[in-house]
């Protein structure tokens, strides 16, 4: 099951307002929805947790797991 959330650009359009998934495919539990302002790989298309965690949206999970994982090993 996913999480709805919304990200977007600058401008204030939306990029996507969907369901997500984490990268892991494990479920995301309430306490661990904590964005992580610092994290070292950023991107338009995607979140990060505290905690490492990353979320994707449905839309493009699969292209985006496999960017992901190879390009950080991102879980």
């Amino acid at each position: 099951m996913g999480v709805a959330c919304s990200i977007y650009n600058l401008g204030g359009e939306s990029l996507y307002d969907e369901l997500f998934v984490a990268v892991d495919l494990r479920p995301v539990d309430a306490h661990e929805l904590k964005i992580d302002p610092d994290a070292e790989e950023i991107g338009s298309s995607w979140i990060n947790l505290k905690g490492g965690r990353i979320l994707v949206p449905t839309s493009r999970a699969e292209a985006l797991r496999r960017f992901l994982i190879s390009k950080t090993g991102a879980r």
